[in-house]
């Protein structure tokens, strides 16, 4: 599974340990249109409720795709290639950390090295000058 997320860093307190999950993608599940996993994670934030989606992008997630989050003023907004594919009501408030990962969750019957290429990443703030 190839995931991209950002979590709270409750640096300034423990509850500001809340997620967006902007993709979780199985590895069989990669085709011409993919399915995958997004959302919001509470875990220990009372502030949010736990809202996750299975849903499927019209893309190869073989090719280099552009994966993108906005979120803020009570919102959180999900997309792929410049199109929202989910919008939840609900939105940290803190700080919050990028983590790409690549998780091996067979029975070791697949095929490796299991790898992910990440071409590029960008943030930024509609607060930023």
């Amino acid at each position: 599974m190839t995931a991209i997320w950002l979590v709270g860093t409750e640096h300034q307190d423990p509850r500001e340990c809340g997620e967006i999950c902007v993709a979780e993608i199985d590895a069989d599940t990669v085709r011409l249109r993919t399915r995958t996993r997004c959302g919001i994670n509470a875990h220990l934030d009372d502030r949010l409720t736990t809202d996750m989606i299975a849903t499927t992008v019209p893309y190869d997630t073989r090719r280099p795709l552009t994966w993108s989050v906005e979120w803020g003023g009570g919102v959180t907004f999900i997309g792929c290639e410049n199109r929202v594919i989910a919008t939840f009501d609900q939105a940290p408030t803190y700080a919050l950390m990028l983590l790409i990962d690549v998780f091996d969750l067979s029975s070791g019957r697949g095929t490796y090295p299991t790898s992910a290429v990440l071409h590029h990443a960008r943030a930024w703030s509609r607060d930023s000058h």
